[in-house]
């Protein structure tokens, strides 16, 4: 199943579905914990209530002549920034430390960068950052 894309809580209507799966994803599943410095002796470890890390997604060598891979990215770019709701399906038994449980996971699309592969076909790299709200 693809990853959707949707900018309602309930997921209808889906605005967009990404038309092939990452190839890399970085889910922050590691434990999440803070030094604090202490005037006199070693540092204390705090875990936060809620891990806010910036999360990955990457596709690579994404054919640019491909239009639907050429509007993944556009569509990427246009929501820089703002919050929309993914169904992670498959990703979602990987990522663990979420701070809500639901289905539709909120999300602040924090980057969408494309970075061209040099020489030959004119193939893209897209990396997607993300964190949870």
């Amino acid at each position: 199943m693809r990853l959707h894309i949707s900018s309602s809580v309930s997921g209808s209507p889906v605005n967009y579905v990404v038309p092939i799966n990452p190839v890399f994803y970085d889910p922050k599943d590691e434990t999440d914990v803070e030094p604090l410095e202490v005037l006199h002796g070693a540092s204390i470890w705090q875990k936060p209530p809620n891990d806010y890390r910036v999360r990955m997604l990457r596709w690579e060598n994404l054919d640019v002549v491909r239009t639907s891979f050429y509007n993944l990215g556009n569509y990427l770019r246009s929501v820089e920034g703002q919050i929309r709701y993914f169904r992670f399906y498959e990703l979602d038994d990987l990522n663990t430390k979420w701070p809500n449980a639901n289905t539709w996971k909120k999300v602040r699309i924090v980057s969408a960068d494309f970075k061209y592969n040099p020489g030959g076909k004119l193939v893209m790299n897209l990396e997607l950052r993300f964190k949870p709200e």
